[in-house]
Order: C-alpha cells, then structure tokens, then sequence
C-alpha cells in the first residue's frame, strides 16, 4: 500500500471544517478534502513563500560573501605626490571598504597610509655613513706623499748645522690633519721609500740610503709619528665648529711636531754630529718659529679642505 503524503496524513486527521486549519490562516478550499498531490500544492507550506524565498536570497548572500572571501584583495593603487611639489611621487595602496557581512578576516590587509611628513625621508634617503673605498685612500695617500715631496724640494733656507729649513713639515702636518692618523702616516712612509729608494725626493734634492747616515735623520724618522699624532689629535675636530675646528687643529698640529720631529731631530743631530745636547738642541730650537708658522697655515688649509670635502672629516681613518 502507497504511503500518503503528510498532508494526506494531516488531512485525514483534520478536515476542512477543523478549527486547526483556520488558525493556520489558510482559507480552506473545497478540494482540499482531497488526498491527491493537489493538496500538497495547497498545503499550509504556501504560507512559507516568503520566508522561502528571503531564505533563499540569504543563502545566495552568504555563496557570495564566501566567494568575496576567496578572492585576491581588492586594493587600488594610487599616486598622488608627497608634501613637496618637487618631490617624487610617491605609490599606495588603498583599501576597498568591505561592506558588512563579508568575511573579511581571511582577506589581506593592505598597509597603511604612510605620513606625509616622512614621505620625503622614505623617498631620498639619506647616504649611509660608509668608509670611502679602497681606490680613494690609495689615492689619498699617494696624493699626499708626492705634495711632502714638492715641499721637500723646495729651495729651503740653510741652517748651521746642516738640516734646511724647508717646507717638509707643513706637508706632513697637512697629511696627518687631512687624511687621519692611519692614511697620514701611509703618506709619508710613502714618501720615505720613495726617497730611499734613490728618487730624489728630500731636501737639496737628494736621495738614496745615504741621507740615514747624515744629520736630518731624526727629522725623516719623526715624520710619520708626527703625521699619526697629528691625525689621532684632529679627530677631535669633527665635533667643534667655527674657530674651535681651527684652534683643535693647530693644537694637533703642534702637539704632534713637538713631541715627535723635534725630540728625534735634535737626537739625531748628536749623534750624527759633533755637537753636544745642549748645542744641538739649541740648534733645534731654530726650527719651533718656522713650525709653528707652518702649522697655523696647514691647519687653516685643512679647514678649507674640509669646508670644500667634508667627507674628509666624518670618514676618518
């Protein structure tokens, strides 16, 4: 035997004139005595539609959402131009508003807008502090070494005892002030192979081993002391301004000459003359007007140089 349907069911157990079926709000028809599938096409289910139907439309709203959630992110990029006209223009990315109900928790979030008072700093950066390459100090140095040169050969003024009065410590004081303790010294023990190889690079235009056995031998060997004394103290330099650059300057400068060329060049006038302590330092002694001038000039050409290079001085070495 067929199973009836439910509403066959219900209609058995309540027929038309049950008070059941006004209160369902359907108004009872005469065929709904029957038993046929017409009577589940006029079941109570008809007063369902609109809640079918609203149903319906918010399970095709969730498929959407759900797609909307799968998808790629929906983000425009923009360029519009930072706070500065002259400035590059600078790109973004903008994120659409999700409307409510999305499922946006999976979706990927776009950075935020950046602030344009940083946009310039983001856009040119500042240049790292870096060390200048090693092409640059080899041509530091060798610059350097053939400046000391062209001061050696000048004509110097001579002296009683042998050792000119010449330009060689303005150029070594300049080295050391300039390039830094490390490259100033590399400078001039540059220049000093140069001249022992035989160039002749020192004074009166001489050359060769043999100005070791003579009595400016003191002077050659407190030179690249002097030029690393003297880069070591003008490190300081990079912290002052305006005249107290100039003042630390020239207290490097004769700091270094006074603690280094002079004590070794008086030695070596001893013991490469016949002269005792006290004549040989006095002898010494005429050379401390002459330095002193020199330095105050190398150390107003190193602020120039530094002025014109300020790489110079932040990048010491």
């Amino acid at each position: 035997m067929r199973r009836p349907t439910p509403w066959a069911v219900i209609t058995w157990w309540f027929p038309p004139e049950s008070p059941r079926l006004s209160w369902a709000g359907a108004q009872t028809p005469s065929i709904l005595t029957s038993t046929s599938v017409t009577t589940v096409v006029l079941s109570p289910a008809h007063r369902r539609d609109g809640g079918a139907v609203r149903h319906g439309r918010a399970r095709r709203r969730r498929a959407r959402a759900h797609e909307r959630g799968r998808r790629p992110d929906r983000s425009r990029t923009t360029t519009h131009r930072s706070t500065d006209p002259r400035g590059p223009p600078v790109t973004d990315a903008r994120q659409h508003s999700a409307p409510p109900g999305t499922a946006i928790a999976d979706a990927p979030q776009s950075p935020a807008l950046p602030d344009p008072a940083a946009v310039l700093d983001v856009a040119l950066p500042e240049p790292a502090e870096r060390a200048l390459p090693a092409t640059a100090d080899v041509a530091l140095v060798a610059v350097f070494a053939a400046f000391i040169a062209v001061c050696a050969v000048v004509p110097g003024i001579p002296t009683g005892t042998g050792v000119p009065v010449t330009l060689q410590t303005f150029g070594v004081v300049l080295a050391g002030l300039v390039l830094g303790w490390r490259r100033g010294a590399l400078a001039v023990l540059l220049y000093l192979a140069v001249g022992l190889a035989g160039v002749p690079v020192f004074s009166g235009g001489t050359g060769g081993l043999a100005v070791l056995a003579g009595p400016s031998v003191g002077y050659l060997l407190g030179f690249p002391l002097a030029a690393a004394l003297a880069g070591v103290l003008a490190s300081a330099a990079r912290k002052a301004t305006g005249p107290a650059r100039y003042l630390v300057l020239v207290a490097s400068g004769l700091t270094a000459t006074a603690l280094t060329v002079h004590p070794l060049g008086i030695a070596g006038i001893v013991l490469r003359t016949d002269l005792t302590a006290g004549e040989a330092f006095a002898a010494g002694a005429v050379f401390f007007p002459g330095d002193t001038v020199k330095t105050l000039l190398a150390a107003a050409v190193a602020l120039a140089v530094f002025a014109a290079y300020p790489d110079l001085l932040r990048r010491r070495r």
